[in-house]
């Protein structure tokens, strides 16, 4: 308890007879060091439940702060998590997008070239086969 002084306090009880042949008993107190006396009232029963139902509203409302607090963390990290979901799956949409244009030019030069060959390679044998045709005619 602040504010409170502990000290030591003798006494002595002493036995008073008066003349009519009463007994008063009292104390006659010899201190030793000087008392700090506080005289504290007990609170009222009905002060007591409102203290404590303050309490509990206090502490309900760190509670629903502290969830509400959470929560917010909570559903900032899934917006994060789903911001970068989302920025994967766009990346990956994009590299499968310029893979497959990639095979497509791939693609087309083999095309291109395989073609381009292929009509030279024909025309070599067309030329060849009227070579031939023209030394068999001409003997």
């Amino acid at each position: 308890m602040a504010g409170v002084t502990a000290t030591m306090v003798q006494t002595t009880r002493v036995m008073v007879r008066t003349a009519l042949g009463s007994r008063v008993f009292g104390s006659n107190p010899t201190l030793i060091t000087h008392p700090q006396v506080r005289f504290v009232s007990s609170p009222s029963p009905s002060d007591t439940a409102k203290r404590a139902i303050d309490e509990l509203k206090n502490a309900g409302s760190q509670i629903k702060e502290k969830t509400a607090s959470h929560a917010g963390y909570v559903a900032n990290q899934s917006k994060a998590a789903a911001g970068a979901t989302e920025n994967i799956t766009e990346k990956a949409k994009q590299s499968a997008q310029e893979a497959w244009s990639a095979t497509k030019d791939a693609a087309q030069k083999v095309q291109d070239t395989v073609v381009g060959k292929a009509e030279a390679s024909a025309d070599v044998v067309k030329d060849h086969i009227e070579a031939a045709k023209r030394t068999i005619n001409t003997k």
